[in-house]
Order: structure tokens, then sequence, then C-alpha cells
């Protein structure tokens, strides 16, 4: 049945309408309807204007510039609030980044006698050389799990960035240790520039609920763009007003990265991710698999939007995660994982069928705060291989006591398959009523993958 509330004008009976359709374009949302005789009506602009009014035109050339296709059905429903602090933040970075680069500009001598030009170039290429080698080393170190703790790298990427203005702002005095004060500073930003850059592109494929992520990407660098060429005006204005006394500097500097740290650690809280990563799935799993009361309350506290109020945002990056009891090493050797005692054959005999291998590691110290499962998983595995590897993992440290000898640990690790098994169709099915989408599945890429 087609609601009254999308026919034109009252013009057509609700029960008179077979079906009706709508055209996501630069003239905004055009509807039509066709009778149950077959004719075709125009509804017009889903917003009620008309094609002559000068306001519905501006506003349609507006949303085909800065708004993904068909917004805000295409859309998740955090979407519109997420931008919101997305622009308020990258507003105040602009404002910000305009007072340190006058920092900067001072600490190199602009504007005091006996200054070259070669002077301030070479301090300068060595702010880049800096930005550049600086990038490649963080990538080295940390790409890799980018994608494990989205939110907390993009969080993370903003905060370095703070960081990394406070140190412009302060170098000119330490006129001693200008240089390498400015060259961490771009070490800062160019982290900052890699982790937000890999984060964004997965929050841009979030965003593509209809695999329109060409669409949304061109559509949010320009609303920055915008932003920007807004702040170019409103700079020269709070560059003036500013620089009136240093108090005011300082007031301004220290205002704008409050409402930054704000307008970020509110971004990050509204997104809503329906990518399962291991500290989504160490959160869920738990009530999932083994918890009675929450199965029969169905799925509404394992949706991404109850997750997203409640996730660590705060929390390292690289640091090992809280939610989990036990410790689990993803896409290791086979060599590590016969250390857990049992036979390679044994191991390939019980994993049968599977694209995995999970064992008890024996090599962590006893005084360890958390026992340690390992994953090896096979070269044609999948993400969505990947995630029946993690709940098998869960399932399997359910069973164990990580004291148990080879044969024992053999014999549970059966019994825990055999559950996870006849399970597991249930398992994913109520993930995928919660809201989660199981072909988008970040758990890391694993070092090593074998051959069985």
């Amino acid at each position: 049945a087609i609601e009254s509330s999308l026919l034109p004008d009252g013009s057509l009976a609700a029960d008179a309408v077979l079906a009706s359709e709508v055209r996501f374009g630069s003239k905004g949302e055009e509807l039509s309807y066709y009778s149950k005789d077959g004719h075709r009506s125009d509804g017009g602009a889903r917003d009620g204007g008309t094609a002559s009014s000068g306001m519905l035109k501006l506003k349609r050339i507006m949303y085909a510039t800065f708004l993904p296709s068909g917004y805000p059905a295409s859309l998740p429903d955090e979407y519109t609030k997420y931008q919101a602090y997305n622009l308020l933040q990258d507003l105040t970075s602009n404002l910000r980044g305009i007072l340190s680069t006058q920092k900067i500009l001072e600490g190199m001598g602009v504007g005091k006698a006996g200054v070259t030009s070669l002077a301030a170039t070479m301090q300068w290429m060595a702010r880049d050389g800096s930005s550049m080698l600086g990038g490649l080393l963080f990538t080295a170190f940390a790409s890799s799990s980018f994608g494990i703790h989205i939110k907390r790298w993009r969080l993370f990427a903003d905060l370095i960035n703070d960081v990394a203005l406070l140190l412009d702002m302060l170098a000119p005095a330490y006129p001693e240790l200008f240089l390498p004060i400015i060259c961490l500073s771009s070490v800062f930003k160019a982290m900052c520039g890699v982790s937000a850059g890999a984060c964004n592109a997965a929050i841009v494929q979030h965003w593509a609920t209809r695999g329109n992520i060409a669409d949304v990407g061109a559509k949010t660098g320009a609303q920055h763009t915008i932003v920007s060429v807004l702040a170019l005006p409103l700079g020269f204005l709070f560059a003036q007003a500013a620089n009136s006394s240093l108090q005011s500097l300082w007031a301004s500097f220290v205002v704008l990265t409050s409402i930054h740290v704000w307008a970020c650690y509110s971004m990050m809280r509204t997104l809503a991710l329906r990518i399962l990563t291991r500290s989504q799935l160490d959160r869920i799993l738990p009530k999932l698999l083994f918890d009675d009361n929450e199965k029969s309350k169905g799925t509404s506290s394992m949706t991404p939007a109850c997750l997203a109020k409640t996730d660590k945002l705060l929390w390292l990056p690289w640091a090992e995660d809280p939610f989990c009891s036990f410790e689990l090493v993803f896409g290791v050797s086979l060599s590590t994982i016969l250390r857990s005692g049992i036979p390679l054959k044994k191991l390939i005999s019980l994993f049968e069928g599977e694209k995995f291998m999970v064992a008890q590691a024996d090599d962590h110290p006893r005084e360890a705060k958390k026992p340690k499962l390992v994953i090896c998983v096979a070269e044609e595995s999948t993400p969505r291989d990947y995630l029946r590897a993690y709940i098998t993992a869960h399932v399997i440290a359910r069973e164990l006591n990580f004291s148990t000898k080879p044969t024992e640990q053999e014999s549970l690790i059966r019994q825990a398959l055999e559950k996870m098994r006849s399970s597991y169709q249930g398992v994913e099915k109520r993930l995928m009523d919660a809201g989660w989408d199981l072909q988008q599945v970040s758990l890391g890429q694993p070092a090593w993958v074998g051959r069985w």
C-alpha cells in the first residue's frame, strides 16, 4: 500500500495507486505514480515544491553538490548528526591552522631583518621531510590495526593533530629548539593524515549502504571543501581579532581546541558502525553464546547503535582490548599452533571441513593476566571464515580451563566444535537481525596463512 502522505496533493486515493517510484538526481527526489488502470502521474518533488521555485532550485543544487544521492533515505540514521560534528571539528581545525601557521612563520623569522628566504626554505624542507618519513614509519607500525579499531584510530588522529597544532603554537617561544619542535609537529600531522585517511575509507564504506561509495566519498570531499572556503573570510576576521593581544590569541586557541575535542568525541560516539570488529565481537559473543537471559531478550542490546554508546573510545588503539577475558592471536603459523602439544594430523582431523584451526598456546608465562588461544587460517579463507574462526575460539575458550593436557584439550576442542557447528547458523541469523553486516568483518589480516 502507498502512504497517503506521499500522494500528490491528495489527487489520487491511496487505494487507487498500484505502484510508485522515486528518481534521485540533481533535481531532487521526483515521484511518479501508476494507477490501477495503467496511467502514470507525476507527483513532483517529494518536498512539495514546484520546479519554478527559485529556492527549490537552489536547494536541489545544494543537495546535488553536497549530499549523496537519495539523502536521507540512502544513508544510515546517524549520518546527518555525524556530519554536523565532523564539519564543526573541520572548521575549528581550519581556524587553528591559521594561528599555528602564523606562529611557524614567526618562528622562521618572517618580518625580521637579517633572515634570508633560503634559511626559511631549508627549515620548511626539513619539516616536510620529517612529515614524509614519519608517515612511512607510522604506516609500517600501525596500519594492520586501523581496521580493527576504526573509531579509536579516527579519534586518535584528531587528538594527535591537536597536539601538533599546540607544538606549532609553542615553537617560537623556544628559538633554540624551534626546528626539532616543528619537525615533531609535522610527524604528528602525518600520523593524523595516515590514520584518518585509513579510517575514513571504512567510514565511507559504512555510509554507502547502496554501494554508492564513490558518490558518498565525493560528497564528503565537497563538504570539507565548502567548509575550507567559508573558513577563508571567517579566518581573516578571526585572525585579526585573535591577534589583538597574546592573551586573546591563546584564549581563542584553547576555546577552539576544546570545541574540537568535544566535536570529535561526539562524532565517534554517534557513529554506529555495522562492521564487526574484535572489540564488537568480544562484547556481543558472551551474550549471544552463553547468556540465557540475553538470549530471551532478543537482539536489542546487541545492535550497532547500542554498542556505539559504550565503545571504549579513549582506550589506546594499539593496546590490548579490555573486553575479552582471554588473549587471542589471529593468523599464526603452523609451528606456533603446534606448540599446543596436539599433533598436526590430529588438528587437521579435528577441524576437517573448516578453513581454520584453533588451539591453546602453551608459550605464555604462568604469571600472564590472560590465557592465550591462537588461530591458524587457511590460504583460501575469507573474512566470513575469519568470523567463524573467531566465534569458534570463544566457544573453545569457554570449554577449556587453560591448564589441560594436550589429550584432554583435544577432547574439549571436539566438544566445543560440535556445539559451535550445531548453533552457528542461529548465531549468524541473530547477528544479522541485530543489524550487523556479515560481509564487513574486520578482524585484521593474518600474518600467516597455511595449506592443509
